[in-house]
């Protein structure tokens, strides 16, 4: 908690962050946190299509998978419910 907290303040806006990546990532993909080697800090990214936009020097911590597999046949189309439904 204190990495996410120094580098987005609190939780509460890590997690608003992260799900508007998780709901803004074009087609299919995954939002993910990952951890910059060389500087030590956090940040949010979209993966998409399997390989486009991971580095190797930023380790994934976390990632959630938006792709049609995990949401589509009991979401559809409604992608944030997927993202939010549990309240994480």
């Amino acid at each position: 908690m204190d990495l996410l907290g120094g580098e987005f303040g609190s939780y509460d806006r890590f997690r608003r962050e992260f799900t508007q990546a998780a709901i803004t990532v074009e087609v299919s993909g995954w939002a993910a946190l990952a951890l910059c080697r060389q500087t030590g800090r956090l940040m949010i990214m979209q993966i998409e299509k399997h390989n486009i936009n991971v580095y190797p020097t930023f380790p994934v911590l976390v990632v959630l998978d938006v792709f049609e597999h995990a949401c589509y046949i009991d979401y559809r189309n409604r992608r944030a419910d997927f993202v939010e439904p549990s309240g994480i």
